[in-house]
């Protein structure tokens, strides 16, 4: 995980941070799959996204188990094509 300095952007190889920070209204901007062994997600940053990061490593985020699952198809889905 780590924050381009350049723009706004957060970059993971994490699907499950990526699926949260979509969860949480982060747009994923682009799926790097130049890597065969493992893809990069590119999500815009905001100004909680490290809130949302540290609930997130403490176990204090909560989300709708069903909408959850359907952005992580979605961007699996983007993944695979």
């Amino acid at each position: 995980m780590s924050k381009n300095s350049n723009e706004n952007y957060y970059k993971t190889s994490d699907l499950t941070i990526c699926v949260i920070l979509q969860y949480f209204n982060h747009q994923l901007i682009a799926v790097d799959k130049s890597d065969h062994s493992k893809c990069i997600f590119l999500l815009e940053e905001t100004e909680n996204t490290p809130m949302i990061l540290e609930d997130f490593y403490q176990g204090k985020l909560l989300v709708e188990p069903k909408r959850f699952v359907s952005i992580q198809k979605e961007t699996k889905g983007r993944i695979y094509n």
